[in-house]
């Protein structure tokens, strides 16, 4: 399945492998990433699922509802007919903040889910990633380098990153510290305050992460 809303270019993907034994559901990066940073630094806050204080960015909440009745009902067809694979749920930039309500929403479910993604910004509140960490704990966000985007929308304002933290330092050296339970190490990729890079958001494991049209 490719689920896909025109209004937001939102994109996703929903397959499954039969040698690894796995369904994947992946998500698309934003095709516009210098105002998408703009916009994300005046994020706010909107409740999740009345669930007392716990928030997340309201644009992402809006862009996982708008994308969610098509990637659910795809991923319960498949752990239908394939109920011993594993679920793997992964994507890049905003896709990667997308993942992450995605897997909450399926843990909140009774799925077992696994996350890979990269470049991930901050999605919710301090609530919501100790939420988030008591239902999908195999969570694994890669950092590259001095990536810009994780460091957005700000501490400041109320976000908090979800665990784990993988951060790839020097960027593109295949070099990797899996970080703190915390979600804020300050020893991983928080230790950056200057220099931050939109090259490294879009270089990752090698592999330039744009899209054509």
């Amino acid at each position: 399945a490719f689920p896909y809303d025109q209004k937001i270019s939102g994109y996703g993907f929903v397959g499954y492998h039969p040698i690894n034994q796995t369904i994947v559901v992946s998500f698309r990066g934003t095709d516009d990433l210098e105002n998408w940073i703009i916009d994300l630094e005046s994020a706010i806050l909107t409740p999740y699922k009345n669930m007392t204080g716990v928030e997340v960015g309201e644009g992402f909440y809006k862009e996982w509802n708008d994308l969610s009745t098509q990637v659910l009902p795809a991923v319960y067809n498949l752990t239908t007919q394939f109920p011993s694979y594993q679920i793997w749920v992964t994507g890049h930039s905003l896709g990667a903040a997308i993942s992450i309500l995605c897997a909450a929403e399926l843990a909140s479910e009774g799925y077992e889910v696994n996350v890979y993604n990269y470049g991930l910004p901050r999605v919710g509140n301090e609530a919501f990633s100790d939420y988030y960490r008591s239902i999908v704990p195999n969570t694994y966000r890669v950092v590259n380098g001095h990536d810009v985007v994780p460091h957005v929308p700000l501490y400041a304002m109320g976000f908090y990153h979800v665990p784990t933290e993988v951060w790839e330092n020097p960027a593109e050296s295949l070099s990797f510290r899996i970080c703190d339970g915390s979600g804020e190490d300050p020893n991983c990729s928080d230790s950056q305050t200057l220099d931050l890079s939109v090259y490294d958001h879009l270089h990752y494991l090698g592999i330039e992460e744009s899209c054509v049209d």
